[in-house]
């Protein structure tokens, strides 16, 4: 049995096979596995273009830098909400801004209060910690080289527990 022969046309951008089609002048002959990584990158978002002299070769969607920076403020706002909103969520805020009032209405009047503030001052404090980290991680994409904002993943902790910035 003869081994299978792949071929690429660049005027079609179209694969072609020894014995299925014919193949014409300007096909280029290409390997198994080549085939099969070109198709995994189109399945993957690619676009299978001639390359040099006819080769195949993959072209990935551009993106402005700026575009990616965009992306990735609006990954870092979304996961600061998703960590605020684990401390306390908006019904649990509320309350405690009403404790806090209510706390600092006793205190104006009676001189003490019986409220205790203190865990949602605490959760306060946590969440001003997230808007705080997320207003540096913010700042650090407006000059993150791509390299780094490629590789940028706003879900893991470390990004949000590092004090560099």
């Amino acid at each position: 049995m003869a081994a299978r022969k792949i071929y690429f046309d660049p005027a079609t951008r179209g694969f072609l096979e020894r014995g299925m089609q014919p193949i014409p002048a300007r096909a280029v002959a290409i390997t198994i596995a080549r085939h099969a990584e070109l198709l995994d990158g189109q399945a993957q978002g690619a676009e299978i273009v001639a390359g040099d002299k006819g080769r195949p070769a993959l072209r990935w969607p551009s993106s402005s830098i700026e575009a990616r920076r965009a992306q990735a403020v609006g990954l870092v706002r979304i996961e600061a909400r998703r960590r605020s909103n684990a401390i306390a969520d908006l019904a649990q805020r509320a309350d405690d801004n009403a404790d806090i009032a209510r706390a600092a209405i006793q205190i104006a009047l009676e001189g003490a209060t019986t409220i205790d503030v203190a865990p949602a001052l605490d959760r306060g404090r946590a969440i001003d910690t997230v808007r705080a980290r997320a207003a540096a991680l913010e700042a650090a994409i407006a000059d993150m080289p791509a390299e780094e904002l490629a590789a940028l993943d706003v879900g893991i902790d470390q990004v949000w527990t590092r004090a560099d910035g």
